[in-house]
């Protein structure tokens, strides 16, 4: 019973991503809807790695490890669902950048950048403003590469 029911969950989320991307195919979204439907898909993102982070700190050294960072499980739950939100807004609101490959890559800076940043500074461990930069645009130029490959898998319909 309940494994039929897991699965019936899952055929109606997997139902309604592929019904999101239908619609993420077309480009005149209502701004409102674009940016309703990103910041969902950031708390998905949110929520993965909230569960993520929770089995780490269980069956893990995840407790330890955010300690000796001077983290709290719920500081760095909390940064995910900040980032998450923001990253969808930011992602809803710069979504026509996509239609172009240097612009998905841009977009895919912004969102790891956003996300970088709010870490290290939640984190409060870094010394000065190189160090922080250094973490923030370091780890964007790692979505810069993420957006260009999503971009040009998403055009290849892989």
């Amino acid at each position: 019973m309940l494994q039929s029911w897991g699965m019936t969950v899952l055929e109606r989320i997997v139902d309604w991503i592929e019904r999101i991307s239908a619609q993420a195919k077309k480009e005149n979204w209502p701004s409102p809807t674009r940016v309703m439907i990103c910041v969902i898909c950031g708390l998905f993102y949110a929520v993965a790695y909230s569960i993520w982070a929770a089995m780490v700190t269980a069956f893990g050294r995840g407790s330890e490890t955010l300690a000796s960072l001077g983290l709290s499980f719920t500081q760095v739950v909390g940064v995910y669902f900040t980032t998450g939100v923001m990253g969808g807004i930011l992602l809803g609101l710069c979504w026509p950048l996509t239609r172009w490959k240097l612009g998905a890559g841009v977009l895919g800076f912004g969102v790891a950048f956003l996300l970088l940043a709010t870490l290290t500074i939640i984190q409060q461990s870094v010394r000065d403003i190189g160090e922080f930069l250094f973490i923030s645009v370091g780890g964007g130029f790692g979505g810069f590469v993420a957006g260009l490959l999503i971009w040009t898998a998403a055009r290849k319909g892989v």
